[in-house]
């Protein structure tokens, strides 16, 4: 009955504030428990964070990811503590998530160059292997997932959006006419994908036996 809620901050004061006001710089990097029957919080600081981006929700558990630090940190409500870091590759900047009941599947939002990938994580080992999507990195890797049964939704900074059946391993990208796209959510029968700087939103009909081929995409505005 509880809410929580990844919080960020960085208060760097300049060096008159701090001399005048006798203040100093503060950070938090961590998680919020909020009681929102007493609007009570409580905080709890994650040792090694810096730029947490995505958490989801697991039973008691909760993952995050730290784009900066190319982690995901998996904190235990229960407890109240960090109970695992899953360390990815340097330079992965790891963005939203999503999971089913074996493994996570983590957006990398990493530079242009190579091909736009999804980190597969084995919740119960951490474990990391790589989903290689099949399309060109040309603007920002992927940025978003989200997971509606066996179809693995993406979006990316890429002008591309796309699926890949986890049961069968196979995938299918779309050109969108929104350069970047960011946050995504189920409705009904599609995903819905926020264009990032515009009023336009993708719409892609979520298959139930998707090709390999790749096809083209659309946008509402």
């Amino acid at each position: 009955n509880k809410v929580w809620v990844a919080v960020d901050y960085n208060l760097d004061f300049d060096t008159q504030a701090e001399a005048n006001a006798g203040v100093a710089d503060i950070s938090f990097h961590g998680l919020v428990k909020v009681d929102p029957t007493s609007s009570v919080t409580s905080w709890h600081s994650i040792s090694g964070a810096s730029n947490l981006r995505c958490l989801e929700v697991d039973g008691n558990i909760i993952w995050v990811t730290d784009q900066s630090e190319s982690k995901i940190f998996k904190f235990d409500t229960t407890s109240e503590t960090v109970t695992q870091t899953i360390t990815l590759s340097a330079g992965s900047n790891p963005r939203e998530l999503s999971l089913d009941g074996t493994n996570l599947y983590v957006a990398l939002n990493k530079p242009a160059g190579g091909n736009l990938q999804i980190a597969k994580v084995v919740k119960s080992t951490g474990v990391v292997t790589t989903i290689d999507l099949g399309v060109a990195n040309t603007g920002g890797g992927t940025f978003a997932t989200h997971l509606s049964g066996n179809i693995l939704g993406w979006s990316s900074d890429s002008q591309k959006v796309g699926y890949v059946d986890i049961s069968k391993n196979s995938k299918s990208s779309f050109t969108t006419t929104t350069v970047s796209n960011h946050f995504m959510c189920v409705v009904g029968s599609n995903f819905w994908i926020a264009g990032k700087g515009s009023a336009d939103v993708v719409l892609m009909p979520i298959p139930e036996s998707p090709s390999e081929e790749e096809g083209s995409g659309g946008s509402y505005n």
